[in-house]
């Protein structure tokens, strides 16, 4: 859209309106989308809450200035850029995390991990938590709100995403934010000399959680452009067969759980049966498998049995 040849100021609902039914060629439910995103992100420009620019539109507007912001926020929105990271803000769970290039943005199927414990362990519980492939912090700092007594590590090998979580941290109340930790570590090192500075903490976790990469390589490009073009390929290729990264933490976990302690991944579509075999290989029983609200098998958990 051409702002220069807009008036000094103009209201939301004319800016939206032009944009929706301009150049851009959407179908209705595209409209209805695109209307709730350029709320979010006027909501964002301006500061203010959503539901003022929801019922009052009309008395909505934007100066000169913010126009070209807008111009700005909108030119990303067209070339498939997530919200999300244009706004750098994603809601999980009770809480709006900063989100960024350096992190996968956090799903709502994945606050399916935090309802399944809730179900499972008391709150009361002063347990430890080992956040596998931590990004943005959101499973980690989720439990912590949660669960008064426990505490937390996170870890992750890029170190813009523990760079995120730490600043995530910095947005809880210091009651929640001094009971987490964030390391950058690849966790195949785990136990190696690589680990020796943190030795100490990495042992007896009573749950280990995690969202892993589990899309197969070559099924990557293939995905929608505003996520592979803008989340961490990192945070998504599991391997040529997708289960690089379950193997990996399956090996991993055994050593750093107490007898009995739970795990909890995240899966993608038809991989339970191929993780579940690496869970058990790895000494892992009771093993569980949890839909998320698209009746789709989510979440894995299991108990790891010493011998």
């Amino acid at each position: 859209m051409n702002i220069m040849s807009m008036p000094p100021e103009v209201s939301f609902s004319d800016f939206s309106r032009k944009f929706i039914n301009g150049d851009e060629k959407f179908t209705q439910p595209e409209k209805k989308q695109c209307l709730r995103d350029l709320q979010i992100m006027i909501a964002n420009l301006k500061n203010i809450p959503r539901e003022q620019v929801l019922f009052s539109p009309d008395d909505l507007y934007l100066t000169h200035d913010e126009l070209v912001i807008f111009n700005d926020m909108i030119a990303r929105y067209i070339n498939d850029e997530p919200v999300s990271k244009i706004i750098h803000q994603r809601f999980f769970w009770k809480h709006a995390f900063y989100v960024d290039e350096n992190v996968l943005d956090p799903r709502p199927e994945t606050e399916l991990i935090i309802e399944l414990m809730l179900k499972q362990f008391a709150t009361y519980l002063p347990l430890r938590f080992l956040d596998m492939g931590t990004g943005s912090g959101c499973i980690l700092l989720s439990l912590l709100q949660e669960y008064e007594n426990a505490t937390g590590i996170g870890i992750d090998i890029c170190p813009g995403a523990i760079a995120v979580a730490k600043r995530n941290r910095k947005m809880f109340p210091s009651s929640i934010a001094e009971r987490a930790e964030f390391i950058i570590i690849d966790w195949n090192d785990l136990g190696k000399t690589q680990a020796a500075a943190h030795e100490s903490h990495f042992h007896s976790f009573d749950v280990l959680v995690g969202n892993p990469p589990y899309i197969k390589s070559a099924e990557i490009e293939f995905l929608p452009k505003n996520v592979k073009n803008y989340d961490p390929r990192v945070a998504l290729d599991g391997g040529q067969n997708g289960m690089t990264s379950f193997a990996e933490i399956a090996s991993i976990a055994k050593k750093m759980l107490r007898p009995n302690g739970r795990i909890f991944l995240e899966i993608g579509i038809d991989q339970d049966a191929d993780v579940k075999k690496i869970l058990q290989h790895n000494n892992f029983s009771s093993l569980n498998l949890f839909k998320d609200s698209n009746e789709i098998d989510r979440v894995i958990s299991g108990t790891y049995i010493s011998f």
